[in-house]
Formats: C-alpha cells, sequence, structure tokens
C-alpha cells in the first residue's frame, strides 16, 4: 500500500479505509509510529467484518547487524506490547473483547519507490545501506486485536487503543473511527 494513502500513517481526518482491501474482513489501522491520539473518518462497505490492532509490533532484521534469531526478534516485537495496560476497545460505547495474537514467521516486500511507509516513516531511502533488499525474511510480529462482526448500515463509532512496552519502548495509542457504513 502507497504510503500516501496509508491510514496507519494518517493522523486526523478522513481516510480511504477501501485502499488494499478485499474479502469479507477489513483491516483498520492504529497508527504506524509511537504514541498519540488520533481521530479518522471513513465508509466501510455493508456486509464487511473489522480486524483491528489495539496496540501491536513487527520486528525483522532491517538494521540489525549482525542479524538477530527469530527467537531475538520475537522478544523485541513482544517487547513493544509487553506490559500492555489500559488496553480498549469499544463500538457504539459498547466494549470489545480483545486477544493477543502472536504471528508465525513472514516475509515481506516493499516498493522500491519513497512512497512506502518505511521511507515514510523512518525516512529510510530503499534499497540503501540499511535495507539492502525489498525483500525482507524474517519477520515477526505481536499484539493484541478484535475482530467486529458486521455492522448496520449507519454511523458507527470505533474507539480502540493502549499503552505498550517501558522504557524507550514504551507508548500509548488512542484512535478514534467515525465509521459511516453502506447499506
Amino acid at each position: 500500500m502507497p504510503a500516501s494513502k496509508n491510514p496507519g500513517l494518517a493522523t486526523n481526518g478522513p481516510v480511504d479505509c477501501s485502499v488494499g482491501q478485499s474479502g469479507d474482513v477489513w483491516f483498520l489501522a492504529g497508527h504506524f509510529l509511537g504514541s498519540g491520539t488520533f481521530t479518522r473518518s471513513c465508509t466501510i462497505p455493508a456486509g464487511k467484518a473489522l480486524f483491528v490492532p489495539l496496540i501491536n509490533s513487527w520486528a525483522d532484521n532491517i538494521c540489525n547487524t549482525p542479524p538477530l534469531t527469530v527467537d531475538q526478534l520475537r522478544a523485541l516485537a513482544e517487547g513493544s506490547v509487553i506490559p500492555a495496560k489500559k488496553l480498549h476497545a469499544s463500538i457504539d460505547g459498547s466494549p470489545l473483547l480483545s486477544q493477543r495474537a502472536i504471528s508465525p514467521v513472514f516475509s515481506y516486500n516493499l516498493p522500491g519507490t519513497t512512497d512506502n511507509v518505511i521511507s515514510a516513516a523512518f525516512g529510510i531511502p530503499l534499497p540503501g545501506p540499511c535495507w539492502p533488499s525489498l525483500h525482507v525474511d524474517p519477520a515477526v510480529a505481536d499484539g493484541f486485536y478484535t475482530m467486529i462482526p458486521p455492522l448496520a448500515a449507519g454511523s458507527h463509532q470505533l474507539n480502540f487503543g493502549g499503552s505498550g512496552g517501558s522504557g524507550p519502548m514504551k507508548f500509548t495509542l488512542d484512535v478514534t473511527y467515525n465509521l459511516t457504513v453502506g447499506s
């Protein structure tokens, strides 16, 4: 997904939640970097379940010399979300349950343009000395998520977030989406 259209980099205002979406479940973004309070609005088609990260993190070997083992990457990702505090998620004021999920090992590819999430978020040119390849392998993720069944047509307010990590990896996130669900 181009960084210029990525809701995870947006601070406030309308976002296009349809970018990169397909299927019966749509994924809504938290915020890609650090702490903050964000309010966004978007339109969701009828019949779409929503998968939402309350807080989450990923780790890979970019800029790690020597490369870390998968277990070390898992510890790094976990350190960004644990201890988790003040986790919250609600739709229209009704609380939602969340669950921690730890990903299997995965890989990903980035476009070789400046309109990618890594260049936009971290100011790292791709490819470059710290990021020699656009293919990244291995990577892992850790976090707390909730799944929301399809919502009725109309307006809804989704709020989620929490605090995670400790020391320099500590962050607090609070995200509100004002959703319009089509009929």
